[in-house]
């Protein structure tokens, strides 16, 4: 693992302000830079790189392309939209919640901590910032006890009626 680190951003208070346009902005046919420049507002280099997490978290396609989870956290019911979150969380972490299947509950101490454990870098180091700090901003977004399908299920049947 020490060559392969969980995913992350370094510019991390740029993830809860792309996140939030997102849930605001049409959903594009590709998610790209052009995109997130353009339609979004983020032209920084700092930015380039949500694109990457966006596919670690299963956000989007290897070419861009918006998958369901996308267009669940784009929804305006909050317990979807969180409980997608939660999901793709769980998908970019997968090898964190190996080691703790609670890593969400765990304060930012004992997630540095773990993540220290696992990449085998230094307390402090820049990247063991880094990857705490998306995890925390993701998480931000996010209800871990959310249960999508059955809100799903109430919503469909709330509209049929």
């Amino acid at each position: 693992m020490a060559n392969k680190y969980p995913a992350f951003m370094n510019a991390t208070g740029t993830i809860t302000k792309i996140l939030d346009k997102i849930k605001v902005a049409a959903t594009p046919d590709r998610f790209t830079q052009d995109y997130l420049a353009t339609e979004l507002g983020f032209p920084g280099g700092g930015a380039k790189a949500f694109i990457s997490l966006a596919k670690k978290l299963g956000l989007l396609a290897s070419d861009g392309t918006p998958t369901e989870l996308y267009k669940k956290f784009r929804n305006t019911n909050s317990k979807i939209s969180k409980a997608a979150m939660a999901k793709a969380i769980k998908t970019a972490y997968a090898d964190v919640y190996s080691r703790n299947e609670y890593a969400n509950s765990l304060d930012k101490k004992d997630l540095e901590g773990l993540i220290v454990e696992m990449t085998g870098l230094e307390k402090g180091n820049a990247t063991i910032r880094a990857i705490c700090g998306t995890f925390e901003a993701l998480k931000a977004f996010a209800d871990f006890k959310a249960k999508p399908s059955e809100e799903e299920s109430e919503t469909s049947t709330n509209t049929v009626t």
